[in-house]
């Protein structure tokens, strides 16, 4: 109850903060950066309140495939933009700027999968590096005395 109620409280400054409640300028400095914060802390309660919910584990994956979304979003999403040019089929921006972002999303995504389980992840820099928690430890557990 209380992860919601500061949801709902930090929610409700940024938006007075969106919808010019809060003034902007220099007057209105601190008032903007509370909203700010305000907005943070809302965001931090929704990922808190998505941890407890077993359907948001695809954000959990996404977020441990982010490092190969950020390194290679702009090479997909652009080549995206060239294969429907290339069509010449007559979409309107909104699509083209849809398939260029869910491409630039799960095509990376997928990369990460397949580095994953070939065991490259680490060694292509997009990920390997945090502890995982949604899987066993496959680290071998040495006692005191250095045996296995």
């Amino acid at each position: 109850a209380t992860k919601i109620v500061i949801l709902l409280l930090s929610w409700l400054a940024f938006a007075a903060l969106l919808t010019g409640q809060v003034e902007l300028g220099l007057a209105g400095l601190l008032p903007g950066y509370l909203a700010g914060f305000a907005g943070t802390l809302g965001t931090v309660a929704i990922a808190m309140l998505l941890a407890d919910v077993r359907a948001a584990r695809w954000l959990i994956q996404l977020g441990q495939a982010s490092m190969a979304i950020y390194v290679m979003h702009t090479i997909v999403s652009a080549g995206t933009r060239v294969l429907v040019s290339v069509t010449d089929l007559p979409l309107e921006p909104a699509p083209v700027v849809f398939l260029s972002t869910l491409s630039g999303i799960l095509v990376p995504y997928l990369a990460y999968s397949l580095a994953q389980r070939l065991g490259m992840a680490r060694w292509l820099g997009i990920g390997g590096f945090a502890r995982d928690e949604t899987r066993p430890s496959s680290r071998r557990q040495i006692d005191s005395a250095g045996r296995v």
